[in-house]
């Protein structure tokens, strides 16, 4: 046989259970990422009224 015709190998079980649990855990850091990112501008938004605020009242 030569190398052209070979068939690709088949991926087994594991390989393909493996490359399953790698994309899972990219899309929880991604989600993960979106949520901190989030946080910080929720957190950077308060902050940002409080001062608001306290400048008003002086």
């Amino acid at each position: 046989m030569t190398e052209l015709t070979k068939p690709k190998p088949r991926r087994t079980n594991a390989q393909r259970d493996a490359a399953r649990e790698a994309a899972d855990a990219a899309v929880l850091r991604e989600v993960r990422d979106a949520a901190q990112v989030r946080s910080d501008r929720s957190a950077i938004l308060r902050e940002a009224r409080l001062q608001q605020e306290k400048d008003q009242s002086v």
